[in-house]
């Protein structure tokens, strides 16, 4: 708007500019109300816009893209499909399974042979070019100084020809080798000392020059040619020679490789022989070890050491190498891990734990599958715990499959399995099925195909989890699996020996027999009165006779004909458990005929699939079987088969065959039964004390290898028991003192020395595990003397103050009092026991092994 007033007449040009716009939220209420019905009445009343008309030559053109798109769409399409062969593959590369575990034995072996036939043809053409080759023959320039020395020195220094091949057959073509080689070092070095002239040498001395005479490989042999001789060395048994051929090889100036070396040193390591082990290390590895030579230098220790021994100088060899600031492999640990559970003692069980503590902390953190698999399997062992440790088991497990990511294999699945089926309790035995279950169908390929296959380790792991339980059915269904399993398809019905059916299997069939409790008893059976029978036609009459002795026969426990059977060769077993004591005793009767049957059979007829062909007769498994007899069979039926049974199989008694049937007749009934019983006792406690005195002797023998601390106090006990329960207390009472005055209560007091390993004082290096998972009060003391404590002898005690006989009584609670104070002054010694550093071995093992102490002295 232009003003044109006189007051603002210099700015009349100007345009005024409007006032900002409010924006939509700055605006009134009413002002925002009334806009947006502005905006909707002008939407209202605008015209609709048409298109414009379009052309038929435009619509032709629209009409033709169409078309090409939907052609190239099509394409597309097609181009993106697949076939149902390439899904298969896309497919089985996803799920592919990892490589297994165990390596194809047929390749390895195919690979060693592969590897002597090359070693062997070189040590061949290295003697077939080194012995018969002439060098005064070798026709060469006579102007040649150097020639006419050589020959002028080697007709000098020996007269003596090549070796002719047919002077081969009297020795080793590779002794002949070496000897030709050690001939031509000698004139080789002689030859060396008298080319240099002497005089020039001086002058280059006195001209003050440095003389340097650089160490030339001559060249006789190549280095593959050094380590076949070696290797054909050390594969005929003779390590001396390959000792000298290394010796050679370091005076041609050729380089010693690795693998010749280490060559040598297996073969050392493998025959256990620790002297000349130490000898070749301090020899040609005094400088520095590999890792591989590091492990062999330990294995020798192993393996040097019994396997029931404390490997104690391999323990110090592998802290050794820590102090230094080279720890040996994790192979070097696991085998000495392995080493320590294999032996019946719990302090190195409680060692092993710790050393493998020790290892994460000091060497190696993250343990392999198979460290984890040994100590996985370990948690089954009751050498720590009676029961096992289902639960390290378990935290182990999962911390190798889920935190470390190390894929499961069959023996970690195995291992898990154990631990959590010995146990015994409901909850981990169903785990432990629960992860068989898992182990075969959890990782399964694009067609199916596991890569787990079931073995008998696993099968044994699962009849130890369902015999504790008594679950006889899952027992028979796992026995008829590995016997369906360890037959083959074919004509010739073979055996799997892999797969076939042990006396280790058998044992945890017959215990399943004797703990499983058939569901019927007769004594719980209601006999209805009988009512007046209605007249009838003979033929009902006939049908009723047969449906009533059908109906006998199976309240008494046998089966009936109609009742479906699982066939099996020529005996058959009933679908459903035994119901019956009867029944249990007829299939263990059955078993062992058929275990019997297979022992005997021809090994020419291999077409019947002879399932227990592999089943040795051991006095484990007739105990076993006994077993099943003590818990289903009256006391007549045991009592005749314990006194004929071993003699007639021909095998003989171990001390748990005493021990089973003397807690068998303590635990017998009134009447007859218990008269029979101590009559058998008495005989068997007479063949008891002979065992009992050769192990007091420390006589080795089978027989008192199997006798224990525990298993003494046990037919004590059981022994004790039967008289009491007879009313021969004297008897009683004798035996009672007999067992204080072979087992005196002193001797229980003084615990067996600590060893330096074990010491539990804190260091930042040592030689011996640094961080520990055991504690002393939870290591138990496997080597405690026999003693009796009032549970044993509880029943004595109540018979006693029933007769009023206070001087027996008084004798038993003092017996039992001095043993429960014995053992509690051992247990406060055993923690407050010091390492037996007085020695002198252990004085030098501390002095030596201690660089922080070393250092301040």
């Amino acid at each position: 708007m232009l003003k044109l007033t006189k007051r603002r007449a210099h700015s009349a040009t100007q345009l005024r500019k409007p006032p900002p716009q409010y924006g939509a939220l700055e605006q009134s209420y009413y002002a925002q109300k009334l806009r947006s019905a502005n905006d909707k009445e002008k939407a209202a009343i605008s015209p609709f816009s048409a298109p414009a008309p379009r052309s038929v030559l435009e619509e032709l053109e629209d009409r033709v893209l169409a078309l090409k798109e939907s052609a190239l769409l099509a394409v597309s399409q097609e181009d993106a499909s697949y076939s149902e062969e390439e899904l298969m593959a896309v497919y089985e590369d996803l799920l592919a399974l990892p490589a297994t575990e165990s390596p194809d034995t047929q390749a390895q072996a195919q690979a060693v042979s592969e590897a002597e036939a090359q070693f062997i043809s070189i040590v061949n053409a290295a003697a077939s070019r080194l012995l018969q080759v002439d060098v005064s023959n070798t026709p060469e320039d006579s102007s040649h100084s150097m020639t006419n020395r050589l020959r002028q020195l080697r007709g000098a220094a020996s007269q003596e020809r090549p070796v002719p091949p047919q002077s081969l057959s009297s020795g080793p073509i590779h002794l002949a080798l070496i000897a030709r080689l050690e001939e031509m070092i000698v004139t080789l070095k002689s030859i060396q000392a008298s080319v240099s002239p002497t005089n020039a040498t001086e002058n280059m001395l006195a001209a003050g020059e440095t003389i340097v005479q650089p160490v030339v490989p001559t060249g006789v042999m190549t280095e593959n040619e050094w380590s076949a001789l070696v290797q054909y060395s050390v594969h005929t048994g003779d390590v001396l020679a390959a000792e000298r051929v290394l010796d050679l090889t370091k005076q041609c100036g050729s380089a010693i490789s690795e693998d010749m070396l280490n060559e040598v040193l297996a073969h050392h390591a493998a025959a256990a022989d620790v002297d000349r082990t130490e000898h070749f290390v301090h020899k040609y590895l005094a400088e520095s070890q590999t890792s591989r030579q590091r492990d062999l230098h330990i294995k020798a220790h192993v393996n040097a050491t019994p396997s029931m021994e404390f490997p104690e100088r391999a323990l110090q060899l592998l802290h050794d190498y820590e102090v230094r600031g080279t720890p040996a492999p994790q192979r070097t640990y696991s085998r000495l891990i392995t080493h320590l559970f294999s032996t019946r003692n719990a302090t190195s069980h409680a060692h092993a734990w710790d050393l493998f503590s020790h290892m994460r902390y000091v060497a190696h953190p993250i343990p392999d599958a198979v460290m984890y698999t040994t100590m996985i399997r370990a948690c089954a062992s009751p050498a720590l715990s009676y029961r096992g440790e289902p639960e390290r088991a378990l935290d182990l497990f999962t911390e190798m499959t889920v935190d470390r990511k190390i894929p499961a294999t069959v023996g970690a699945y195995t291992a898990v399995i154990l631990a959590c089926a010995r146990s015994g309790k409901k909850s981990f035995v169903q785990e432990a099925f629960r992860l068989a279950k898992e182990m075969l169908d959890s990782h399964r390929d694009a067609r199916g195909a596991s890569p787990f296959t079931p073995n008998r380790k696993l099968y044994c792991a699962l009849l130890e989890g369902a015999k504790r339980l008594g679950d006889l059915s899952r027992v028979r269904w796992i026995l008829a699996e590995m016997v369906k399993q360890s037959s083959s398809d074919d004509e010739t019905a073979t055996i799997n020996e892999e797969m076939a059916v042990n006396e280790e299997v058998m044992l945890h069939v017959f215990h399943a027999y004797a703990a499983y409790k058939p569901p019927f008893k007769r004594s719980e059976t209601r006999i209805l009165d009988e009512q007046p029978k209605p007249v009838q036609d003979t033929n009902s009459a006939e049908k009723q006779s047969t449906s009533s002795q059908t109906s006998d026969s199976t309240i008494q426990g046998g089966p009936t004909q109609d009742q479906s059977v699982v066939e099996n060769e020529n005996n058959s077993f009933a679908q459903l458990p035994p119901q019956t004591h009867a029944d249990v005793i007829r299939e263990a009767k059955s078993l062992l005929a058929q275990i019997l049957e297979d022992q005997n059979a021809p090994e020419t007829d291999s077409s019947s699939g002879i399932a227990f062909q592999h089943v040795k007769l051991t006095s484990k498994l007739v105990n076993s079987y006994l077993s099943v007899h003590y818990a289903h069979s009256p006391v007549q039926v045991w009592r005749d088969l314990f006194q004929t049974l071993h003699r007639d199989l021909g095998v003989p008694r171990n001390a748990w065959s005493y021990a089973d049937v003397l807690e068998r007749c303590a635990h017998t009934k009134k009447g007859a039964e218990r008269d029979m019983a101590l009559h058998l006792a008495e005989e068997v406690w007479t063949e008891w004390e002979v065992v009992e005195n050769a192990w007091r002797a420390r006589q080795d023998n089978p027989v008192t290898q199997t006798v224990s601390a525990r298993l003494i106090e046990r037919v004590y006990a059981a022994m004790i028991r039967m008289l009491s329960v007879t009313g021969r207390l004297d008897a009683a009472v004798a035996h009672a003192k007999a067992f204080a005055y072979r087992y005196p209560p002193p001797v229980i007091c003084e615990p067996p020395p600590k060893h330096p390993l074990r010491s539990t004082r804190m260091t930042l290096i040592a030689a011996k595990p640094i961080v520990r998972l055991t504690n002393a009060s939870d290591v138990p003391d496997d080597a405690v003397p026999p003693l009796l404590s009032f549970s044993e002898v509880e029943v004595l005690h109540h018979r006693l103050v029933a007769a009023n006989r206070v001087q027996d009584l008084k004798y038993l609670t003092w017996m039992c009092k001095a043993y429960e104070n014995a053992l509690r002054t051992r247990r406060e010694r055993t923690l407050k026991a010091t390492p037996a550093e007085n020695s002198p071995d252990a004085q030098k093992q501390l002095k030596d092994n201690n660089p922080i102490r070393s250092a301040h002295t």
